[in-house]
């Protein structure tokens, strides 16, 4: 009894946190950005302690209709429904199958996105489009940086340089420029799922960290390192570059989804060749120092040149040469 009064104490200090959450307008729109990283709390308040279903109902009824008075839509139930409720839930059906840590962030990351694109859909049909708005975003930009050139060109004829070479470098440069705007809009829907699986992997260690103080058995944080593609990960990358050499042209629907499945794929094989040179390094018996110096150089190649640390990740899951027992 005492024990079911501390947890509907704690529940009420949650409940606290999320409408405190609503009334500062993070259940709007702008909380998309924190999909589902505001999941914490109760996941973490879920793993410790065990609560009847009906307070598990209770809870989310009252958050949602609070939310939804302070919001002033019933768009709100549905935010706090994709940012809060279906995260904890995946993250417990996860850990309850005892599944190694970077299979409970990939699969639960999937299922997530998936879920998330649904939620898109229907806020279509309220008249809010996150594509286009993304798409006015790098407008945008483009038009600002476009503006940017052309006032160096104005610089340039002032000062007396040849003004057909400016014009001619320029052109050159808005039409990369309009070009590369054109790749990440049809890029939309690999940057959507990577920022969720990404979130989601936040929120998985997170929740993992706090709880793990707890409850040893939750499995180790070194699974986040101890980790290979599968080689049927290999098959779907070569697949998605033939799907582009085959595509029609760069607005095809081939062209477009092979496009997007290699962009997502080639960031999977860059995180985990990263992660796999980061676990090499770690077992060597090397200085400190020295190790520190090699994680530091091989966040730095992963930035100027993720094509190298992509082929390492590539050859780590043909050859499995760490000898990890993980596979995702």
């Amino acid at each position: 009894m005492e024990q079911d009064r501390k947890n509907v104490i704690k529940l009420i200090v949650i409940m606290t946190i999320y409408i405190l959450l609503s009334a500062l307008g993070v259940f709007g729109q702008v909380g998309v950005v924190l999909f589902p990283v505001m999941a914490v709390p109760f996941t973490v308040f879920c793993m410790k302690n065990k609560v009847a279903k009906e307070l598990h109902i209770l809870f989310h009824v009252v958050i949602s209709i609070i939310n939804c008075l302070m919001v002033h839509s019933v768009l709100g139930i549905l935010i706090y429904v994709v940012s809060v409720l279906v995260p904890t839930y995946i993250i417990l059906f996860l850990y309850k199958q005892e599944i190694a840590i970077p299979n409970i962030i990939m699969c639960g990351g999937l299922i997530l996105a998936a879920i998330i694109f649904v939620y898109f859909s229907i806020m279509n049909q309220f008249g809010i489009n996150y594509e286009a708005q993304f798409s006015a975003g790098l407008d945008m930009i483009s038009n600002e940086l476009i503006t940017k050139f052309e006032s160096i060109i104005n610089t340039g004829i002032s000062e007396g340089l040849d003004v057909s070479q400016l014009q001619a470098g320029v052109k050159d440069i808005n039409n990369l420029l309009t070009q590369g705007m054109e790749l990440i809009k049809t890029c939309y829907p690999t940057i959507i799922v990577s920022q969720i699986i990404m979130y989601f992997g936040v929120t998985v260690l997170v929740v993992n960290t706090i709880v793990r103080r707890k409850k040893s058995t939750l499995p180790s944080m070194k699974q986040i390192l101890e980790f290979r593609l599968s080689r049927v990960a290999i098959l779907v990358l070569m697949l998605s570059m033939v799907l582009i050499s085959n595509g029609v042209n760069s607005s095809g629907a081939v062209f477009i989804f092979g496009f997007n499945l290699l962009s997502f794929m080639a960031s999977l094989f860059q995180i985990a060749g990263m992660l796999s040179l980061i676990e090499l390094l770690r077992r060597t018996s090397i200085s400190s120092i020295v190790k520190i110096i090699g994680y530091v150089g091989i966040s730095i190649l992963f930035m100027a040149n993720p094509q190298i640390i992509m082929f390492f990740g590539c050859l780590d899951s043909l050859f499995n040469y760490r000898k990890v027992s993980i596979v995702v």
